[in-house]
């Protein structure tokens, strides 16, 4: 490829970015707190700097889901090398959610791979009328929106000044480590690992118990931890969505 193909490759691959980001926003628009980035730079587990082609913040409840976005400008379809390689990148960041997208498609295996390992995999294009054939242009989607409310976070410690103290906005800041001092996970992301998917607005209670030592590390000082509890409910908002396949990008 000559320098002005590779320029012209860059540039295509950018506003592919840019018209994933912009969807991606639309998507969100019920969330007004939602915080959308292009190529955002971030550090991973490995100390590695990553970036990220699309990365969003939903705040929901005391918990920010975090959603990594990669965009792949192939002509081709993406193959399972490429998938495997984007889990590899989500597993360093710790996110909660994995998007990958194309104007191409898939192979079976990377669309296997990705199912197993809890990816979306979206083709964003311009329809074609191939596309079209047999199939309707606009289309209205009722649809149900859950989000979890999660309150009550206690931590399972025999310290008596966090006995019974809440830790609701702290959820993503506090860290909890093993007893050599690695980092094992922040309580929000504990949190969602225990939540039943089940989309009941019936209260839960959770209790978590931490199969070895853990601690949380505060000040310097390392507090042992037990395990959490906390309490969750689902939240259904209803919604319309109206998809116009003739002004869809």
């Amino acid at each position: 490829m000559n320098q002005q193909g590779s320029r012209e490759s860059v540039v295509k691959a950018k506003e592919f970015e840019l018209m994933t980001m912009n969807v991606y926003i639309g998507l969100l628009k019920k969330y007004p707190e939602v915080k959308v980035e292009l190529r955002k730079k971030i550090i991973g587990k490995s100390n590695v700097t990553r970036e990220i082609d699309v990365y969003a913040e939903v705040p929901l409840g005391p918990h920010i889901y975090r959603t990594v976005i990669e965009c792949k400008d192939y002509k081709g379809n993406i193959g399972i090398e490429k998938v495997q390689e984007f889990l590899g990148k989500l597993q360093d960041l710790n996110v909660d959610k994995g998007i990958l997208v194309t104007k191409s498609g898939y192979t079976k295996p990377a669309k296997e791979f990705a199912k197993k390992h809890g990816i979306d995999l979206i083709e964003l294009r311009k329809p074609t009328e191939e596309d079209w054939g047999g199939r309707v242009k606009t289309i209205h989607v009722q649809m149900n929106i859950y989000y979890p409310e999660i309150y009550d976070i206690e931590l399972k410690t025999g310290r008596k000044e966090l006995v019974g103290k809440k830790m609701e906005g702290w959820a993503n800041e506090l860290i909890i480590i093993d007893e050599n001092g690695n980092p094992y996970k922040n309580l929000s992301k504990i949190i969602q690992e225990n939540i039943n998917n089940d989309r009941t607005e019936e209260e839960k209670t959770v209790n978590v118990i931490f199969e070895r030592p853990y601690f949380l590390k505060t000040d310097g000082e390392k507090i042992p931890v037990k395990g959490i509890s906390f309490k969750y409910r689902f939240h259904r908002t209803p919604e319309e969505i109206v998809i116009d396949g003739e002004r869809t990008v």
